[in-house]
Parts: C-alpha cells; structure tokens; sequence
C-alpha cells in the first residue's frame, strides 16, 4: 500500500510546559524563604537594638578615644562625664524611668553599687564628683571606671523594656 495516498495529519506537539501555576513544592519553599528572611530581619533588629549590645559598643568608643589621648586630666574627666552619661542612659532603658531620672549624687552611686556585684568606692566615686572637680586637682582610676562599667552593663538584672534604646 502507498503511504503516500493515506489521509494522515501532520504530527502535533504537545504545548511547552507553563512555569505557572507553581507546584506545591515551590510554593512551600517560597514560604519557607519568606519565613526565613523575615526572622532574619527580625533578629537583626532585635540585635542591633538591644540597650546592652550599643551600650558595651559605645563603652568600647569611650575606651579607645580615652587610651588614644594624652591621659591629661581633661581626658580624665571626659572619660568619667562620658561614663556616667552612658550609665544613666543604660539604667534609663532598662529600669522604670520614675526610679531612675530622679537619682544624682550619692544616690546615684547607691543604686549603681546595689546593682553591681563587685563595686569599690573609689572606683564609683568619680561619677559623683568628677564633672565638678577642678582639673588641677582631678584624678580618676579610668580603666577601673571602664571596668566597672562593662561589668555592670552585663550583670545588671532588670529586663529592657521591649529591647528598644531611648
């Protein structure tokens, strides 16, 4: 028989496979990724706002422009007004800011020594008098001030609130 005489239609392809709608696979692992993303942002926020973590990173700030400088006791007396500073902003976001706004002087000193584990007198005693003190006559223990201000940071027990820096 002659194939040629047959009455045959040419041979049709299927349509190419379409990339839409996605298959269950996908769609769970473009979720996941989703997922993934968003509790990365989340940590890092997290991270990046935590009252301890800026507060050790400005402290390390305050350490190296204070070994940096020529020791003379104006430097002294940045460091221990900057210290204070940055101990009162730490105390501010992380306890009731009606206990602490209000602390000065001696009581100042009180509340830092009753939230520290290993505070000496003479190592506090510049965040009272250092800022008023005549520079003539100024000097402070700065290492041990830097010291004891890395160690309160981390050991001190109240919880932030929300983990939000003010």
């Amino acid at each position: 028989m002659d194939t040629s005489q047959l009455q045959l239609r040419n041979i049709h392809l299927p349509e190419p496979i379409s990339w839409w709608p996605l298959a269950y696979g996908w769609w769970l692992l473009l979720l996941l990724i989703i997922v993934i993303v968003g509790l990365g942002v989340w940590r890092l926020r997290h991270y990046r706002t935590s009252p301890r973590r800026y507060a050790l990173r400005v402290l390390a700030q305050i350490d190296r422009r204070y070994q940096t400088s020529k020791k003379t006791p104006l430097d002294q007396q940045q460091a221990v007004v900057e210290c204070n500073v940055l101990l009162k902003r730490t105390a501010l976001s992380l306890y009731p800011q009606a206990d602490i706004a209000r602390l000065s002087g001696e009581d100042w000193i009180q509340f830092l020594k009753q939230h520290s584990k290993n505070a000496k007198d003479e190592t506090v005693q510049p965040l009272v008098l250092g800022p008023y003190q005549a520079l003539d006559s100024f000097n402070a223990d700065i290492p041990s001030l830097i010291t004891f201000c890395r160690q309160w940071i981390r050991q001190t027990k109240a919880k932030a609130n929300d983990g939000v820096w003010k």
